[in-house]
């Protein structure tokens, strides 16, 4: 599986779970990416969430993205762990606030939460294929992106 390969299942399959690890304590949320490009796999997140303090505590994670979930013994799984880096660039900042419609209530408001925007650009990646209603996983690659 190349990078290009991991990019464009992010792409297709853009809902995904993402776990974190908060004082030995695991937590695992459903997610959307942002988008996802030749530098990363980007996330936005509003600082008032606990992930937000999750991530600033302990940033590596493990993101579980999945394709064909209607048909799950035809199935793709894509798990990938690494460390995500927190973007502090103002321009992508405020460009993820300004992209998404569930920041409308908040644009209103005197005070507005802060957008936070993490990456993945680096980690390990497998991909597995689903059978047996999902009770079997079958690794079909595994490779470092």
């Amino acid at each position: 599986m190349k990078r290009e390969e991991v990019i464009k299942f992010a792409k297709d399959n853009p809902v995904c779970f993402l776990s974190t690890v908060y004082k030995n304590t695991p937590y695992v949320r459903t997610i959307p990416v942002w988008f996802a490009d030749d530098t990363g796999i980007y996330f936005e997140i509003l600082s008032l969430k606990e992930l937000s303090k999750h991530l600033r505590f302990n940033p590596q994670v493990e993101v579980c993205f999945i394709s064909n979930i209607d048909e799950i013994d035809a199935s793709y799984e894509m798990r990938l762990s690494g460390k995500l880096e927190l973007i502090t660039n103002e321009q992508i900042i405020n460009e993820a606030y300004r992209s998404e419609p569930v920041q409308d209530e908040y644009l209103s408001q005197e005070r507005k939460p802060n957008v936070e925007v993490y990456r993945l650009t680096h980690g390990d990646a497998r991909l597995l294929q689903l059978k047996n209603q999902g009770i079997n996983e079958e690794v079909i690659h595994h490779t470092l992106f």
